[in-house]
């Protein structure tokens, strides 16, 4: 059976400068790593489309997806982190490997769409400085390097006050067990 591996990556993961605790650098290896076993880059609609039985197998052969999650800031600009310094978004490094090697590459980024909890998110869990916006979710959309995705309205994540569906889901995505939940998460963020 013909399998795609998804590789998925978090900006916000910086608790040091090495593979295993920064994912700018493990985007930037695996990017390396990428070119020289001659895969390809797919787009998360290209492996769904193949899924569906819209795309021939031939479309996927030798092929990753790329995803990442939470859509802070360190997805698309280059920031200085207070602690580890200057860090690499994750559209600059795509761009870099789409210049050197000439193929194409793209992520999909699952952002959080409610503006409130990525405030509160930013404070609580970030560094703070306001580095978890939305202002640049358009151009990394129409780049073809960066897609944008729903990644829920709030992630019913612990540090926040309220949440879109209830307290009793605080913290995981496991707890959204009925197709109600999840639709109250999705279109809530497609508002």
């Amino acid at each position: 059976m013909l399998r795609v591996p998804i590789l998925t990556y978090h900006a916000n993961n910086i608790e040091g400068m090495d593979y295993h605790n920064n994912d700018h650098v493990a985007l930037a290896a695996d990017l390396k790593l990428i070119a020289q076993m001659g895969l390809r880059i797919i787009s998360m609609d290209q492996l769904i489309n193949w899924r569906l039985g819209h795309e021939p197998d031939s479309s996927v052969k030798n092929a990753v997806v790329l995803t990442c999650d939470d859509g802070t800031d360190f997805d698309f600009h280059n920031l200085d982190h207070p602690k580890y310094g200057p860090q690499t978004s994750f559209f600059n490094l795509l761009k870099a490997h789409q210049g050197l090697t000439g193929q194409s590459a793209c992520m999909t980024n699952f952002v959080i769409v409610s503006p409130e909890a990525r405030i509160v998110l930013d404070e609580k869990c970030l560094v703070g400085k306001g580095w978890w916006r939305d202002d640049w979710w358009q151009e990394a959309h129409h780049s073809g390097l960066m897609y944008i995705a729903n990644h829920s309205w709030d992630h019913t994540h612990l540090s926040l006050e309220t949440l879109a569906i209830g307290e009793e889901h605080r913290g995981t995505f496991q707890a959204i067990g009925t197709f109600e939940d999840a639709d109250t998460e999705i279109l809530q963020a497609e508002k």
